[in-house]
């Protein structure tokens, strides 16, 4: 009866009807689901598990081992709100599993805590813009993100302890980022380009160290509100870690028609920095409208070039799409997550059903999974009986 209970009132927060969740499910008709909830019917383990899933839970909360926490999960962009509502349980559930796995291993890790107002002294600086670029020109410098900071950002994020997840979020999320008591996450959608995630991981780092400035109810980009302060001011700060205006500004000096800026270096210079070609032409109007710095660059190298035609162009959006077939994916679950769970188990912690559980996958999907993450099979991970 409780878990008919939180099955109904999770669907109905998602905004679910019986029929979406059952054809979801699978259930040739909606009274199973019906019977369910009412406490009617005894649910099987395999049905627990696709109701958990299709609801973007663990079965652990729908068994009552687990309560839920009150995190709250900021969203770059969200055009459905029952969609998002799903993957904020996912992510939530995900990121509570893996503060959990750590403690059944003993990994002791140094979670992610924002900087405090008074260490990130916002209150000094002109305006909002400013401090975001001054924000992330030091972040680019402890984070060790190199000339081309998108080529090192994931990683670094990894050192720093912040989970990245990757799902299939369709055309109805961007991204999102959380802060909770196992540290910091973010959730990026594997349908977007590479330069697209690269940008969104640097937009949802400005929210993760700025999350006791602005909060979670100022940040907001829709069609009805439009984008808000905080949103640019995150979009600012991407610009200015990804491409650097000294690193910039060398990469174009260095350009061999040094005389003249042409497409082929615009490109070269996109792929360099893993950003779009679009985007580049934009932080580089934006360089030569407001700084000092590029006046004497703006004639001399820039003469010539319309960035708004290049922009429109449809060769450079089939160029773009070209070049997502050259770039690495970034997997669904963070290593760090799926070598926890590995090693919980192997050390007799939990149950492989409850490694499945834990990985997001159905059982059969094990051996598949490991492979994707350079693994053996579950029974080839065991050292027992090597010699050392």
């Amino acid at each position: 009866m409780e878990i008919g209970k939180k099955i109904r009132s999770e669907r109905k927060r998602l905004g679910l009807t019986l029929e979406d969740l059952s054809a979801e499910v699978g259930f040739s008709s909606y009274q199973t689901l019906a019977s369910i909830e009412k406490g009617k019917k005894k649910i099987k383990v395999s049905e627990l598990d696709k109701i958990a899933k299709a609801l973007g839970l663990t079965v652990s909360f729908l068994l009552g081992e687990e309560k839920r926490g009150e995190e709250k999960v900021v969203w770059r962009k969200c055009t459905d709100e029952a969609q998002c509502k799903r993957y904020e349980n996912k992510l939530i559930a995900l990121c509570k599993n893996y503060k959990k796995l750590a403690e059944l291993v003993g990994y002791k890790y140094k979670r992610f805590v924002p900087p405090s107002i008074e260490e990130l002294q916002k209150d000094n600086y002109e305006n909002d813009f400013i401090f975001a670029s001054e924000l992330a020109e030091e972040w680019g410098k402890r984070l060790e993100l190199g000339r081309y900071p998108g080529n090192n950002l994931l990683d670094a994020l990894k050192q720093e302890n912040i989970l990245v997840f990757c799902e299939d979020l369709g055309s109805f999320g961007s991204a999102a980022s959380l802060i909770g008591d196992f540290g910091a996450a973010i959730l990026l959608n594997e349908k977007d380009m590479p330069w697209r995630r690269t940008f969104d991981i640097a937009h949802e780092l400005f929210h993760l160290l700025t999350w006791d400035i602005y909060p979670p109810e100022e940040i907001y980009d829709d069609e009805e509100r439009g984008r808000s302060n905080p949103e640019k001011y995150a979009n600012a700060f991407a610009a200015s870690l990804l491409l650097p205006e000294k690193s910039l500004r060398d990469e174009i000096e260095n350009c061999s028609n040094i005389e003249a800026l042409t497409l082929v270096d615009i490109i070269e210079i996109a792929v360099k920095f893993k950003v779009s070609i679009q985007y580049l032409t934009w932080r580089l109007e934006s360089l030569l409208t407001f700084s000092k710095l590029w006046e004497e660059m703006r004639e001399k190298v820039f003469n010539g070039l319309d960035f708004e035609e290049i922009r429109k162009h449809p060769q450079i959006q089939q160029l773009n799409k070209l070049r997502r077939n050259e770039e690495p994916s970034i997997p669904k679950l963070p290593e760090i997550y799926v070598n926890q769970a590995l090693k919980a188990y192997i050390k007799g912690r939990i149950s492989k059903l409850k490694l499945a559980d834990y990985l997001n996958i159905r059982y059969v999907e094990m051996s598949s999974f490991l492979h994707e993450y350079s693994y053996p099979d579950i029974e080839e991970l065991s050292l027992e009986g090597i010699s050392t």
